[in-house]
C-alpha cells in the first residue's frame, strides 16, 4: 500500500493510529463502491445495449449497494421523461469515472495529513496536497472518520463542488444524512459534485458492510 504521512513527527500515537486505521477504512470503503459500479458495468451486448442495460440497472436495479448511491446521487438529470426518471448516460460515466478516481487516490497514492489545531473537523489544502486533520476529528466514530477523508479527498476532483476547482457556485452543505438526501432528490446533478453527498454515500455503504 502507499504511504501515508502524518504530520508534525511528534504527533500522538494515538492520534497518528487513528489516522491510519481511518485511511484503511476509507479504501475498504472506496473498494466496495467501485466493486458496485463495475457490477452494473460489466454487461453484455452491443455498445447500445450496454449502455441501456447499465442505466437501468443504476435506475431500477435491486442491488443494495447501488440502491445508496441512488439515495445520495440521484436518479435523474433533474428532468423527468415519459416511462420515469431519465440519468444520461453521460452522467452515469461521470460517477463512475469519481468513485475509479477515489479508489485510486486511495488505494495507489501517497496520502499526506497534517495535525493541527483549529475549529473545523478536517479540510483540504489541495494547493499543498494535504489533508488538515482538527481536535474535532478524533471525536467521530471510525466510520465517521473514514468518510471525513473520503469528503476531503473528494475536493481534490476538479468538478466536485462546481464546474471547476475555482467555481463554487453549485456548493451545499449537507450537515446530515437527510439532507444530503434531499440534495439528490432537488438538484441531483449538483449532488453528484457535491462532497458531503460522497461522504454519506461512503458511510452508508459502510455501515451496510458492517466496516468497523
Amino acid at each position: 500500500m502507499p504511504e501515508i504521512i502524518v504530520k508534525p513527527k511528534d504527533a500522538l500515537s494515538e492520534s497518528r493510529q487513528a489516522i491510519y486505521q481511518a485511511v484503511e477504512l476509507s479504501r475498504r470503503a472506496a473498494a466496495t463502491m467501485w466493486e458496485a459500479i463495475e457490477n452494473i458495468w460489466d454487461q453484455k451486448g452491443t455498445a447500445r445495449e450496454k449502455r441501456f442495460k447499465r442505466l437501468q440497472a443504476w435506475c431500477s436495479g435491486n442491488s443494495p449497494d447501488i440502491e445508496i448511491f441512488r439515495k445520495y446521487l440521484g436518479v435523474s438529470n433533474g428532468k423527468y421523461l415519459p416511462g420515469g426518471p431519465f440519468l444520461s448516460y453521460k452522467e452515469l460515466k461521470k460517477v463512475r469515472r469519481k468513485v475509479g478516481w477515489l479508489k485510486n487516490k486511495l488505494l495507489q497514492e501517497t496520502l499526506r495529513f497534517k495535525i493541527r489545531n483549529g475549529d473545523a473537523t478536517a479540510y483540504n489544502l489541495w494547493f499543498l496536497t494535504r489533508i488538515v486533520i482538527c481536535p474535532a476529528f478524533f471525536d467521530q466514530t471510525k466510520i465517521e472518520k473514514a468518510s471525513t477523508i473520503i469528503h476531503e479527498l473528494m475536493h481534490d476532483y476538479p468538478i466536485v463542488h462546481g464546474k471547476s476547482i475555482f467555481n463554487l457556485k453549485d456548493y451545499k452543505k449537507c450537515f446530515c444524512c437527510e439532507e444530503a438526501v434531499q440534495f439528490a432528490i432537488d438538484q441531483p446533478c449538483k449532488a453528484r459534485r457535491c462532497a458531503y453527498n460522497y461522504e454519506f454515500l461512503a458511510q452508508e455503504i459502510m455501515l451496510a458492510h458492517a466496516m468497523e
